[in-house]
């Protein structure tokens, strides 16, 4: 974590582990649209982590069902992946 320092560190520091995506959303903003970090931690969260889905609780694997004409073993890889998905409740 940054401690202190100015906003164009900070936003060089961001803008470095950005990939993908990300870097294209970031590209994307209108010059002179964000005046400081706080309002682009801001955007970013409402862009990605507001937009994600809510994590998968093993009840989920009840509603896992075959499609027709999917064969066993295209199902027991898409099962096992959403098993994979689950978070671990403790």
């Amino acid at each position: 974590m940054l401690v202190g320092g100015s906003d164009v560190a900070r936003f060089k520091l961001f803008m470095s582990t950005l990939v993908g995506t990300t870097m294209d959303w970031f590209i994307s903003l209108p010059d002179g649209h964000v005046t400081s970090f706080l309002q682009l931690t801001k955007l970013f969260r409402e862009q990605y982590i507001a937009n994600r889905a809510p994590p998968s609780i093993s009840y989920d694997l009840f509603y896992v069902r075959k499609y027709q004409g999917e064969s066993l073993m295209e199902f027991l890889n898409r099962f096992w992946g959403t098993g994979g998905e689950i978070e671990h409740q403790g």
